[in-house]
């Protein structure tokens, strides 16, 4: 099933906030996220992201990999701080 806008934007606040934080976080996740921050602005423009979430278009199955990955390493971050 694909993912649609609002729960892509939903779970990539969550890793925008634990990142913030999180100063220390691994380099590898804020790689991650960074990389998964240029192809999300590069798919959406302002008023393209508004009319997606208006509509819960779907997202990509490329920018929804990227974002399962980055929340797999934000899970293992947690992991590694809990211990």
């Amino acid at each position: 099933m694909v993912m649609n806008a609002r729960d892509f934007v939903a779970r990539f606040k969550q890793v925008k906030t634990y990142l913030d934080g999180h100063a220390d976080a691994s380099d590898e996740l804020k790689d991650a996220y960074d990389k998964l921050n240029q192809a999300f602005k590069g798919a959406f423009s302002p008023d393209a992201l508004k009319a997606a979430l208006a509509d819960s278009t779907g997202i990509d199955s490329e920018l929804e990999e990227r974002l399962t990955s980055t929340q797999i390493l934000m899970n293992q971050d947690r992991a590694r701080r809990s211990g």
